[in-house]
């Protein structure tokens, strides 16, 4: 059974991409793989009434697609931990 995907679990797998190289190559909703951007479904794990996608963009304010692609890879990363750190995640 696909579980939802929330900010809770989308907090906990940032943190956990946050510590790798090369961050912006992760998508938090499918962490156990790198993905493209624009290949990434992770609708295929999730069920579709909490799209992960929406979760991550409001997550930082970003809009589209992935926030590396959308914001650049520095932005991301900025935008990400202050987020962390203002939702108390961190």
């Amino acid at each position: 059974m696909k579980r939802q995907y929330t900010e809770k679990i989308h907090a906990e797998r940032l943190i956990r991409i946050l510590e790798r190289k090369n961050t912006c190559d992760w998508c938090p909703a499918k962490a156990h793989s790198v993905v493209d951007a624009y290949s990434c479904n992770p609708l295929a794990i999730w069920v579709t009434d909490t799209d992960p996608c929406t979760v991550c963009l409001d997550f930082v304010d970003a809009f589209y697609h992935c926030p590396c692609t959308s914001l650049g890879e520095e932005e991301a990363i900025k935008r990400t931990w202050i987020a962390l750190e203002e939702k108390g995640y961190i």
